[in-house]
């Protein structure tokens, strides 16, 4: 089991992962162009995956975001888009993902 960023060549998988995980949201080419040109987060930077044996069998997306407090602006992380092919659930592979999430959250402050 290896966890690392997501690139170009994991596009196909993970929108394939996605309408598997998530069939009543968007479809395919829906889920390739959001991969692709989500505005909230850079495929490259802030998709997670873990990869099993030259697979992909889980996925989720990194969010950042603001927070105001009494009028003073905190960072906050986000976690989204989950996703786990069928095949590969009740490993803990969702849990590895969101602690490796939150390691990089702290990491980047």
């Amino acid at each position: 089991m290896k966890i690392r960023n997501a690139t170009l060549q994991d596009v196909d998988q993970l929108a394939l992962l996605g309408c598997e995980s998530f069939p009543s949201g968007y479809q395919y080419n829906e889920r390739k162009e959001l991969l692709l040109s989500n505005p909230r987060r850079k495929l490259e930077e802030d998709v997670l995956v873990i990869e099993e044996n030259s697979e992909i069998v889980a996925s989720l997306s990194l969010l950042n975001f603001t927070i105001w407090i009494s009028g003073i602006p905190i960072k906050m992380l986000g976690i989204a888009g989950v996703i786990n092919a069928m095949e590969a659930r009740r490993r803990g592979h969702a849990s590895k993902l969101c602690i490796e999430a939150l390691q990089r959250g702290l990491d980047r402050g």
